[in-house]
């Protein structure tokens, strides 16, 4: 009855064996017609975008609040840190100056940089300027920042621009500390990583592992959130903090300030970080700082048609940055920042 036993055992286990196996050939097989995708090290990309294209290279700052830098070697990267052309300090006269400060959303992961919100808003301002009258757009986003780190960043390069003009673009992550988000970016790397190897050994593993992930990340990266916003936390105090310093350092340098509040780009409809974005808007609205809110006009789409990959819920495509654009430009000229071309430049 043993030897019965085991035997009925061994032959349950073959037959699982052999019906994966059977499995596996079926997705090799279904992948050679090109009818399901190979899966990559890319493909776990959820919580960010894995893409090497339109990136620039990162190096530990000596500043402990910016923790990280563009590298000015890097050919993207003017001598001022910025993913932008090279400028002089001293602006041309009929030149008006508007910096972008934020963090990967800004810089434009993903994007080539003609197509990221500044330069767009930038494009759309010098084709309506008058003679003589020129803008200027900067983009100072830098990956990982948080808002602590754009302010940082602000003081010791952004302000030497003298701007007229201040963006800061503000991403539901922004109160986690760049460090930190150093340390996330370099985890999810192990993890990508590891899910490559376990690919090359099986699609149907990785499938199933990639599916797992998809299905669970949205509900760990709420219950993590919860934390960094809590009234009384450290980093959702450094937020408030940091916006406080933006909006003095407005008042004593005469620059016009606005925040643009980019949505993570989950489902609109049943939008999963409706609470954070509420206490976003509601400490904008309590420090008088004027914001543009992305997510009604983003709302008219699908979250997944903004995504520069598949599974980035953070980094919106060129359609998220015109839109963007878009609304500055609006915003802009309602606040009555712009000479059209049938006023006189002054």
């Amino acid at each position: 009855m043993i030897k019965s036993f085991f035997f009925n055992v061994l032959l349950i286990l073959g037959s699982l064996v052999i019906f994966t196996l059977m499995l596996e050939g079926g997705v090799r097989l279904a992948q050679a017609f090109d009818l399901v995708p190979v899966l990559d090290r890319k493909s776990l990309s959820v919580l960010g975008s894995t893409s090497e294209e339109h990136s620039a290279k990162l190096v530990v700052s000596k500043n402990s609040v910016l923790a990280l830098e563009y590298d000015v070697n890097d050919p993207q990267i003017n001598r001022f840190g910025m993913r932008d052309r090279p400028y002089e300090l001293s602006a041309s006269q009929g030149v008006s100056r508007i910096v972008a400060m934020g963090d990967s959303v800004t810089f434009g992961l993903g994007v080539a940089l003609e197509n990221t919100y500044s330069k767009k808003l930038e494009l759309a301002l010098n084709q309506e300027a008058p003679a003589g009258q020129s803008f200027q757009v900067m983009n100072f986003g830098v990956s990982g920042y948080s808002t602590d780190s754009e302010l940082e960043l602000f003081q010791l390069k952004a302000r030497l621009f003298k701007p007229d003009v201040v963006v800061v673009g503000y991403a539901m992550n922004d109160p986690i500390h760049t460090s930190s988000l150093a340390l996330a970016a370099a985890a999810t790397m192990k993890t990508d990583t590891d899910f490559e190897t376990l690919a090359k050994k099986s699609q149907l593993l990785a499938w199933a592992k990639m599916n797992w992930v998809k299905a669970t990340s949205g509900l760990n990266a709420m219950s993590v959130y919860e934390s960094f916003y809590a009234i009384e936390s450290e980093r959702w105090t450094s937020v408030v903090e940091s916006m406080k310093s933006f909006k003095l350092l407005a008042q004593d340098d005469g620059f016009h300030l606005v925040v643009v509040v980019f949505p993570v780009l989950y489902d609109f409809e049943d939008y999963p970080f409706e609470g954070y974005r509420q206490q976003v808007l509601t400490l904008l609205n309590e420090l008088d700082i004027d914001y543009i809110d992305l997510l009604d006009p983003y709302s008219e789409f699908r979250a997944d048609k903004f995504r520069v990959m598949q599974n980035d819920a953070w980094h919106p495509n060129e359609l998220g940055h015109k839109i963007a654009a878009d609304k500055l430009q609006s915003y802009l000229e309602d606040a009555g920042l712009l000479v059209h071309k049938n006023e006189t430049v002054k």
